[in-house]
């Protein structure tokens, strides 16, 4: 083989050798596109995951608060009955002391 042959067949092995680095470069970019496509949406799903979270969060709060007040009003209605019903008595049935009625029986 001559020199000139040599040097044609090592510019076209260098050329082969280019173009196949360059397509390995193109797969390992499409793959690392790919993989950060993945990411995105995993950390998207996880966002919008933790914001129902802590809207499921605050709305448990608020049901809790309703119920605990409704409980209170359930448990201070028959007192405030009963202190209704012991104002409205007749003024010769108590006397008031220090703010509070003295039955008188």
């Amino acid at each position: 083989m001559t020199e000139q042959e040599q040097m044609d067949t090592t510019f076209a092995d260098g050329n082969e050798t280019a173009e196949n680095t360059e397509v390995n470069l193109s797969e390992q970019l499409a793959a690392a596109q790919e993989e950060a496509a993945r990411n995105l949406e995993g950390w998207q799903r996880a966002q919008a995951e933790f914001a129902n979270a802590r809207k499921r969060m605050e709305k448990q709060r608020a049901d809790a608060y309703i119920d605990a007040n409704i409980e209170l009003a359930r448990k201070l209605l028959p007192v405030v009955d009963d202190m209704d019903r012991a104002l409205n008595l007749p003024r010769s049935r108590y006397r008031m002391t220090a703010g509070f009625p003295v039955w008188q029986w």
